[in-house]
């Protein structure tokens, strides 16, 4: 399989300028560039958080892009041919145009899983498995409108990033001991999501967004 961005997001932004000096409570426009410039570092974070794939030149976003996949499929030592092509990005918005093997589809031809990016093969009213060739799917796909759901998780990891320089947002826990000596309990939130690794942002922050994360098998 591969791909290309062939219309990225005019802006990546998942919050407005309004909207990150609303969550910071800064007003006057002294340090809006700054600003702006850290809403987008807050986006890219959240979309690598999110594992969204990139084609290697267009940086990844949930936003709206136009996308050109293409997926070659072979038969070998009897393998089935998938029953579904998994298309590179969820949430789509439309199918632009299918062709296999340069034959064009019609849009009875398949059925589209939009939220989680699947595409099924139709003969009539039955599913069936895409056929040996050479499969090209150009589509549009992430979000044009942002999810109330997914503005709260950005407005969260905003903070905490703003926030970073007095206290790592991934601490749990600190405790102090009341008998002269001082001890330190030094706990880490765990993106269990994320395969138990540790996240550049708060376990409570990882689970807003996982009705967004791309999974990988």
């Amino acid at each position: 399989m591969s791909f290309t961005v062939t219309v990225p997001a005019a802006d990546r932004a998942l919050l407005t300028l309004d909207e990150i000096k609303g969550a910071l409570g800064i007003s006057g426009t002294d340090q809006d560039v700054a600003l702006a410039n850290f809403g987008l570092q807050i986006s890219d974070i959240i979309s690598d958080e999110c594992r969204v794939p990139g084609d290697g030149i267009a940086i990844p976003t949930l936003l709206r892009e136009t996308i050109v996949q293409t997926e070659r499929i072979v038969r070998c030592d009897g393998n089935a041919k998938p029953a579904s092509l998994i298309l590179v990005r969820r949430f789509i918005g439309a199918i632009s145009s299918i062709t296999v093997d340069g034959t064009a589809l019609e849009a009875s031809d398949y059925e589209i899983d939009r939220g989680a990016g699947l595409l099924r093969r139709l003969c009539g009213s039955s599913f069936v498995d895409w056929p040996q060739g050479t499969t090209v799917v150009s589509y549009t796909a992430g979000f044009v409108e942002i999810p109330g759901a997914l503005k709260r998780a950005a407005v969260t990891v905003l903070r905490e990033q703003a926030s970073a320089d007095s206290r790592d947002p991934s601490l749990k826990s600190l405790r102090q001991k009341t008998d002269g000596l001082s001890e330190t309990e030094w706990g880490y939130w765990v993106n269990s999501a994320a395969g138990g690794t540790s996240s550049a942002i708060s376990g409570p922050a990882s689970a807003m967004l996982d009705p967004y994360r791309y999974w990988t098998v």
